[in-house]
């Protein structure tokens, strides 16, 4: 899924309900198409989200 536009998922989730996401997106939606990450560290996780906010400021201009 597009994380970054029109808003980067940084902008609309606490980071540490996203950090719970990541690590296990299985135990937030049924069927989720992303996998639950569970070997990731929270310092590996940290720096993912980390990426994402940075992230948020390069967005793609999509319109005029």
């Amino acid at each position: 899924p597009e994380l970054n536009v029109p808003q980067n998922v940084t902008e609309y989730w606490k980071p540490e309900v996203l950090k719970a996401f990541i690590h296990k997106a299985s135990s937030f939606r049924m069927k989720s198409k992303m996998p639950d990450f569970t070997n990731l560290s929270d310092i590996e996780v940290d720096q993912v989200i980390a990426y994402l906010g940075a992230m948020k400021n390069k967005k793609i201009k999509t319109g005029p």
